[in-house]
């Protein structure tokens, strides 16, 4: 196996208490957790999978980020 998807929960939780705190918490919206904010990220990854798929995905990542990769949020 490459690697495991993984949600920041933690941050989400914490940024929460952070906008309480500070009197900026606004309610009643969904927050979104994704690649560039670090709310997503990668579980540990296998020392048995070769660099170049590592390099791959990461270079995915980073198009995801950047927004020159669309992912899709249905099946068609």
């Amino acid at each position: 196996m490459l690697t495991s998807g993984v949600k920041h929960v933690d941050l989400g939780v914490f940024n929460m208490i952070q906008a309480t705190k500070d009197g900026k918490f606004k309610g009643d919206r969904d927050l979104q957790f994704t690649l560039a904010n670090g709310g997503m990220g990668l579980g540990k990854i296998n020392p048995a999978v070769p660099k170049a798929l590592i390099d791959k995905m990461i270079g995915i990542k980073q198009k995801i980020i950047s927004g020159d990769l669309k992912v899709p949020t249905t099946i068609k």
